[in-house]
């Protein structure tokens, strides 16, 4: 049973990780996605600032603590060895 549940939770991940790509595509692309890039209201340069420099920031943290070695032994504590790379996928992939 474990075997099927670690199997799954891979698939799912990859799952996850390619609506995602999909998704950013289509966003990026202008394609079939509701909400492209090009959609929306430009505002003030003085309020987009701040919100540009935080998104990223906010991704490069949470990457760097999903890498640290500390947080790979408890996530491998509360999940198996074999699913923490398809756990940690979709997590990141935002």
């Amino acid at each position: 049973m474990a075997v099927w549940l670690q199997l799954f939770t891979g698939i799912g991940g990859h799952v996850v990780f390619l609506v995602t790509i999909l998704c950013a595509i289509g966003f990026v692309g202008n394609l079939v996605v509701p909400k492209s890039i090009d959609s929306g209201v430009a505002g003030p340069l003085i309020e987009s600032m701040p919100i540009s420099t935080m998104l990223p920031s906010l991704f490069a943290v949470q990457h760097s603590v999903m890498v640290w070695q500390g947080f790979k032994r408890w996530r491998t504590r509360v999940i198996s060895p074999s699913t923490e790379r398809s756990t940690f996928v979709p997590c990141v992939d935002k």
